[in-house]
């Protein structure tokens, strides 16, 4: 009696499971289908297929929160795989030479993206109930910028850009400067800008 109600709660661990897993291969399934369908249907019709994904997991997560729970959870380990990846194909793209010509105009131009994102942050949070320093903070954590110049920069040179050479290496600047700056701001001010409840 004792052995099959310990089998049960285990056969009902592992059917949730495998639920989950299934929800998740189910989920880039249409994921990948859609990037695809996009190729398909672009000398047809134009739509966004990441625009499309994102809608789903918005989707998703409004209505089933649990198994969008699950299915980041089990795409944080994919991503950390993927991420390498990402940074090693964008690394063997730039010129390093490129990035030195750019040197003070790319830095100027970083800058001045910054303060502007920064100012973003903080005109988002007036409504918030945060205080000067929580709002402080946000805007400083959103300093750090890698993975989306990463996965974007390299695009206009693929698709044949005239400038897309100059364009990735800003991004790449923008992770070699925003990415360390940005980690030891955060790391440098969360101490003396956050109260923990």
């Amino acid at each position: 009696m004792q052995n099959g109600t310990i089998f049960w709660i285990r056969f009902v661990s592992w059917e949730g499971t495998i639920y989950f897993i299934i929800q998740t291969i189910q989920f880039y399934g249409i994921a990948f289908g859609l990037t695809g369908l996009e190729t398909f249907l672009e000398p047809y019709v134009s739509f966004s297929s990441l625009l499309a994904v994102m809608c789903l997991a918005i989707f998703l997560a409004r209505s089933r929160p649990e198994s969008a729970k699950e299915i980041a959870t089990r795409s944080d380990g994919l991503w950390s795989c993927a991420e390498i990846f990402l940074f090693v194909l964008v690394g063997a793209q730039v010129n390093i030479m490129d990035a030195f010509y750019s040197g003070l105009q790319g830095v100027l131009l970083l800058v001045l993206a910054l303060i502007v994102r920064m100012i973003g942050v903080l005109v988002a949070l007036i409504p918030s109930h945060f205080s000067w320093k929580e709002k402080l903070f946000c805007m400083i954590a959103y300093t750090p910028k890698a993975t989306v110049q990463a996965a974007l920069g390299a695009v206009p040179l693929a698709a044949g850009v005239s400038e897309g050479q100059t364009i990735l290496t800003i991004a790449v600047l923008s992770i070699l400067l925003c990415a360390p700056l940005g980690g030891w701001a955060i790391d440098h001010s969360y101490k003396k800008l956050l109260v923990k409840d």
